[in-house]
Formats: C-alpha cells, sequence, structure tokens
C-alpha cells in the first residue's frame, strides 16, 4: 500500500479516516516539515520509501506537518501502531523524546548526529567524507587557489573543515541570509567577487541562486544534490545523498527485532553517501587527477583515510 496525507493528519482523518485502518504486520511512517513534491530533503525521503515497499513489502505512508501541528502529528502517527517512524528533519528536537516513551512498540527515528541515549534512534549522513573530495577537487580546478563555500546554516561548518584540512588554498564561508535562492545568489556573488573561482555548496532550496552567479561568470560548482542526474553544465561534481539504503537498512533490522537505538553514520561505505563528477566536464581533470579522486574515496570507504582526522587526512595525501 502507498500514500500519502499531505497537510495535518488530523486534516486527512476528517477527510475520511476516521476508524483505525488496519495496517500489515510490518508498516513504516515517514513525518516531513512540508510537502514531499519540493525537489528537496522531503522529496528525497519520499522517494526512498518506495525502496523500502519494494523491498520489505510492507505498507509506507508520509504524513507532512508543520512547527505548530508536529508533536500532534507524530503522536497520531503512533496511535495508528505503525512499527517504524521516521523524522526526516535535523532541527526536530524533543517531540519524538516524550512521545516514545508513550509508544514502547514503536521505533523512533530522527535523522540527528545526537549522542544522548534513549528509545529514539538516530541517524545521518557521513556528508563530509564527499566533501573533502569536494575540497581535493575544487583544488585542482581553481586557478586562483580560491575557493568560495556556501553554507545554509551553521551545520555547515564541519563540511567547512573538511574541505579547508584538503588544501592550501583560501576557502571563503559565505552564509545566505534565509534559505532563499535569492539570498544564496547574493552570498555566491559575493564570494566570486572576493576572488572565488571555483563554488562548493550545501544547498537545496537554494542552488538554483547559485547557478545563477555561477552561470554570470562561468564559475564551475560541486555542490549537494539528491540525484545526479540534474547537473548543470556548470555542475562538476555533485555531493549526492541516498536516503534509500539507508531507510532500508534500518527498517530490516527493525523488523527482524535487530535494531538497536543509537546514533548511526552512512557514508560512502554504507551507501549514504557519493560523489558523482559530471561526465560532461570530466575532461577538466587529467585522468591521474580523477584517479587520485577515485583512490581517495576508497581509502575513506576502507577506514585508511578520515576526514574528520587532519593527521589522517595528511597521510594519505602524502601516499597519493
Amino acid at each position: 500500500m502507498w500514500r500519502i496525507l499531505v497537510g495535518s493528519l488530523t486534516f486527512s482523518i476528517v477527510l475520511g479516516c476516521t476508524s483505525k485502518p488496519s495496517t500489515p504486520k510490518f508498516s513504516v511512517a515517514l513525518v516531513t516539515d512540508g510537502p514531499v513534491r519540493e525537489r528537496g530533503w522531503n522529496q528525497a525521503g519520499y522517494e526512498a520509501l518506495g525502496l523500502i515497499q519494494q523491498q520489505i513489502g510492507c505498507q509506507v505512508t508520509a504524513f507532512a506537518s508543520t512547527s505548530e501541528n508536529r508533536e500532534s502529528v507524530l503522536r497520531q502517527v503512533a496511535e495508528r501502531g505503525f512499527n517504524l517512524v521516521i523524522e526526516h528533519q535535523t532541527k526536530w528536537t524533543d517531540s519524538s523524546d516524550r512521545i516514545a516513551r508513550d509508544f514502547p512498540k514503536v521505533q523512533f527515528l530522527r535523522m540527528s548526529e545526537s549522542s544522548q541515549s534513549g528509545p529514539v534512534g538516530h541517524f545521518y549522513f557521513n556528508q563530509h567524507q564527499a566533501y573533502y573530495l569536494a575540497g581535493v577537487a575544487a583544488r585542482e580546478l581553481s586557478k586562483r587557489k580560491r575557493i568560495g563555500f556556501i553554507t545554509r546554516d551553521d551545520s555547515g561548518a564541519n563540511l567547512f573543515a573538511a574541505i579547508f584540512s584538503t588544501t592550501p588554498a583560501q576557502v571563503m564561508g559565505m552564509l545566505p541570509s534565509n534559505d532563499s535562492g535569492e539570498a544564496a545568489r547574493l552570498a555566491t556573488e559575493n564570494a566570486i567577487k572576493a576572488g572565488a573561482d571555483v563554488i562548493i555548496h550545501d544547498l537545496v532550496s537554494g542552488q538554483s541562486g547559485v547557478t545563477e552567479a555561477c552561470r554570470a561568470k562561468r564559475i564551475l560548482i560541486i555542490g549537494l544534490s539528491l540525484d545526479s542526474s540534474d547537473q548543470s553544465d556548470l555542475d562538476f561534481a555533485s555531493v549526492v545523498i541516498h536516503p534509500g539504503p539507508v531507510f532500508l537498512d534500518i527498517a530490516r533490522r527493525v523488523k527482524s527485532g535487530t535494531y538497536k537505538p543509537g546514533c548511526e553514520g552512512f557514508g560512502f561505505k554504507e551507501g549514504g553517501v557519493s560523489f558523482v563528477v559530471n561526465p560532461s566536464l570530466r575532461y577538466l581533470l587529467p585522468d591521474e587527477k580523477v584517479a587520485k579522486l577515485r583512490r581517495l574515496e576508497q581509502d575513506i570507504r576502507e577506514g585508511r583515510v578520515d576526514p574528520a582526522d587532519s593527521s589522517s587526512i595528511l597521510k594519505g595525501e602524502r601516499a597519493k
């Protein structure tokens, strides 16, 4: 069964779900903070449900919430008896913590790097692994050795550190005033005015503004993506997030009873992220430089290089 309920859960019940629906032996719910057709995090999470349904054969349902009704939506989802409830939003904090205590048979899962213990599980995407490669690629592509990094909020600090650790080039961090394309365009223009000739970003909703600013000066882009097939003629590479394998892995463990709540990161090895070079711009790097990127990726995958450990990075760089 494949459903999506848009708006608050209460609104959906009024429209014809007044009785508690029957559910199969295993069911998964995704609770988002907005519409799922926005070509961003919510859509990626929604599409990941399809993989769970295909591989496990369970019921999957998506629920859109708002900041005002989020806790009531989570509670009503739990009351409907879903086995796994995924909160696909990094900024949610204690709503599910309170509710999980009242529904011990429901496994709540939150996208967060929290290390707190409790019944709620946490997961995150090891983007810094791919952004380390982005820094290496940008260093090779930049003629001025000046790289702009456009980040959506303070959470980009770790990504900035991963990029900065790879290169002696100057890395200029720019923080848009909000998530809009216009704010991203202005931040990108400021980085270009400061001399950046390669732009790296971790934006989703604002990436159209980055592209607009870079197109005027023909500046190369390496950015966050949920689907590398939509790369533009300026996107040298994409840091691609893959919620599907992550959701499927955790759902299988929840179904089998082997899942233990904790905090798990999903990077290259686990299939949570990838670094995809645009085939049409592949020629901009010599073959040996592209091969170097792939060796570094393999080193990260096998644990020989840790982008979070500067000594590990330097060792990996000297070995190449």
